[in-house]
């Protein structure tokens, strides 16, 4: 079983039945900042994003994730081959067209987790990344986060405000 994390709002939400139907372990995020507070915190090996994600958009969030874990990431949107290049330009290893079909979201799936079930290197070990991904996790601070670059820090910083600005409001 899979740990999955999917951006669970508008349209992606219907990819939560698709993914749990599949026996994979989900987990939701509702905005960039907790997408980003979720990667810290946890592994996951796979990461579902919108195109577009609240409050940053999905082409500023992704390069962040993709430094971040070693997961793979699937972009979800309806872009034309211009938003497909640039996703798979700024680190995602898949792009779904919406409407998704529940078949197609398994098999890409089933594809990205094949290494994995056969104890084969990822591509982002591959390509050098699993040692970037070891130093920063030696990085943890006491709180568990992550020491990254200036930029990198400043845009999750970001993020994060944006999302404890919403979850005050809510409550």
């Amino acid at each position: 079983m899979a740990r999955i994390l999917i951006y669970s709002s508008g349209d992606m939400a219907m990819l939560v039945p698709i993914v749990a139907e599949a026996e994979h372990s989900v987990a939701e995020a509702y905005d960039s900042g907790e997408i980003l507070q979720l990667v810290i915190r946890s592994q996951f090996d796979i990461i579902m994003i919108p195109d577009g994600v609240e409050p940053i958009d999905g082409q500023e969030v992704l390069p962040l994730i993709r430094r971040l874990t070693l997961g793979a990431i699937i972009v979800v949107g309806d872009g034309d081959e211009t938003a497909v290049a640039n996703a798979l330009l700024q680190g995602a290893d898949q792009y779904l067209r919406f409407p998704v079909d529940s078949a197609l979201v398994r098999s890409r799936l089933r594809a990205l987790l094949w290494p994995r079930r056969h104890d084969l290197p990822r591509r982002s070990e591959s390509q050098g990344e699993a040692r970037e991904g070891r130093e920063l996790q030696r990085l943890l601070d006491d709180d568990g986060h992550r020491f990254i670059s200036e930029v990198l820090w400043a845009t999750a910083l970001t993020a994060l405000v944006f999302h404890e600005a919403a979850e005050d409001r809510t409550n």
